[in-house]
């Protein structure tokens, strides 16, 4: 009868964390290109004529406009913070998730829909969060 293994190699749970690291750092790069590409599509669509681009709070002014759009991706963020697995299928799937929702986003934004509502807006928004907050949850196995 062969003696039971009670401890685990030292490269194995070396592999196990570098996998988890990378997969973090994917995680975190993922969030950021569609918040980028969202929040694009979202002032691209918006009417910004009468924005005073040239004034001192410019910027500031823009950062406020988008935050609605960014919200979703950082509820999701801080909620795929608790992910520690080094299973790439359910990474994977949560990143399709958030592909899938931001492209509804942006379709939303663009007119494909019909013409953007900001009361629909805010719905679709919140809906967008708590799928990110439930998805991210889910990966975690929480």
């Amino acid at each position: 009868m062969p003696a039971v293994q009670t401890h685990i190699d030292g490269s194995l749970v070396l592999k196990r964390f570098r996998r988890i690291v990378v997969y973090s750092r994917v995680i975190l790069v993922w969030h950021v290109t569609l918040a980028v590409a969202t929040v694009a599509a979202y002032l691209w669509a918006s009417d910004l004529s009468h924005f005073a681009y040239w004034r001192r709070a410019a910027s500031s002014a823009v950062i406020l406009m988008a935050a609605p759009v960014i919200l979703p991706y950082v509820v999701s963020y801080v909620s795929a913070r608790r992910i520690q697995t080094p299973k790439f299928l359910r990474v994977a799937m949560y990143l399709a998730t958030l592909t899938i929702g931001c492209g509804l986003i942006i379709a939303f934004d663009v007119g494909a829909f019909g013409v953007p509502n900001q009361g629909v807006m805010f719905v679709l928004l919140s809906i967008q969060a708590y799928i990110y907050y439930w998805s991210g949850r889910v990966t975690a196995g929480q």
